[in-house]
């Protein structure tokens, strides 16, 4: 890493029961987890975005094959459940079973079904890789869970294909004795996503085969000068009630029924409804000083057109709008005048704002 970490207290878990609770004679995960959150700050604030650091090793004598990592539901913030990592993935072109000879073809130039076959997950006793996400600094502790298989050496045999490069032929094979030996010397390299790519067609037979390693991640969090507790007075809101924190509006956010408020010590402002309140500013303040892209469904784009420069798009016949972060706080003016709807569409390589109607 580029700047100091604060290393977090990990509280292990293993499926539904604790440590202190853990019947006798049952054994530890094969899974260790270890945290970092990688934060300059000695103390991190609360409701800033920050990187968690999530380090995976195996720990056992046996092979792991991970399938994917979720950041658990929260009852309390009504924060849904989210998908942190998934090692189980399709990959671009043509893969098939040649069943006489049990491998595959994969032909990543010749178009093809993508089925979720391949995976990057494959731990050897002793091997670690490095999960990174990003994280609202709130409503911790907050609960993960890893979907993972643990693998005997005849089930490493039978179940693995591993890869096999002749030129441009690449086929997936099971392998034995020392080729199989090889391919699994461990990593010493614990900062990879990934140290190998396998086919693993038993990933859906979740039970009784899975395993689930729980794991919770807390640290104390410096306050905010205006807390929440006197924003919601502001407010004139009682708890239950939906919140965030935003950076880039310097306030919080409040939800209780249809009302959205944001709220600094300097004023309470009315917000248009927004159907996944922290998604919305998660991807408004992990955007930063860039421009927001915002989208119009459903002919939400007449209300806007003499006020904003909007970009059509003709060949796909859609309208789009490019704001600065510092014209966020007219746009969500004009929005909740027009009694629209705003949500946000997500992917890896960014998001957009959507406007829309109920």
């Amino acid at each position: 890493m580029g700047r100091p970490g604060v290393v977090l207290a990990l509280t292990a878990l293993l499926a539904a029961c604790s440590p202190a609770t853990r019947p006798p004679g049952v054994p530890e995960s094969a899974l260790a987890v270890t945290t970092e959150l990688d934060t300059p700050a000695l103390q991190p604030r609360e409701g800033d975005l920050s990187t968690a650091i999530l380090r995976l090793r195996n720990d056992s004598s046996s092979s792991l094959i991970l399938r994917d990592m979720t950041l658990l539901a929260d009852p309390e913030s009504q924060e849904m459940a989210s998908a942190i990592a998934s090692w189980q993935k399709d990959q671009p072109g043509h893969l098939e079973l040649v069943a006489d000879r049990n491998e595959w073809i994969y032909d990543r130039a010749r178009a093809g079904k993508r089925v979720p076959l391949f995976n990057t997950g494959l731990l050897a006793p002793g091997e670690s890789i490095t999960v990174r996400t990003r994280l609202r600094l709130l409503h911790f502790p907050r609960h993960f869970h890893v979907l993972y298989f643990e693998l005997s050496p005849e089930d490493l045999r039978q179940k693995v294909y591993f890869e096999v490069r002749r030129d441009k032929d690449v086929r997936y094979k099971l392998l034995f004795g020392q080729d199989l030996q090889d391919r699994l010397r461990p990593s010493t390299r614990p900062d990879m996503g990934s140290h190998r790519t396998v086919i693993f067609p038993h990933a859906e037979v979740v039970r009784p085969n899975a395993k689930i390693r729980t794991f919770s991640l807390d640290t104390p969090l410096r306050p905010r000068a205006f807390t929440l507790a006197e924003a919601a007075k502001r407010a004139g809101m009682q708890p239950p009630y939906e919140h965030t924190y935003t950076t880039a509006l310097e306030g919080w956010v409040l939800r209780k029924g249809d009302a959205v408020r944001l709220v600094n010590a300097d004023a309470v402002t009315p917000l248009p409804r927004l159907r996944r309140l922290e998604r919305f500013f998660y991807f408004v303040d992990e955007t930063g000083v860039g421009k927001l892209q915002v989208e119009f469904l459903r002919e939400t784009k007449s209300v806007f057109a003499e006020s904003w420069k909007l970009v059509p798009d003709k060949e796909r016949g859609r309208v789009f709008l490019f704001i600065q972060p510092l014209d966020l706080p007219r746009f969500l003016k004009d929005v909740l005048e027009a009694n629209l709807d705003l949500d946000v569409d997500m992917t890896a390589e960014g998001g957009r704002i959507l406007v829309t109607r109920e």
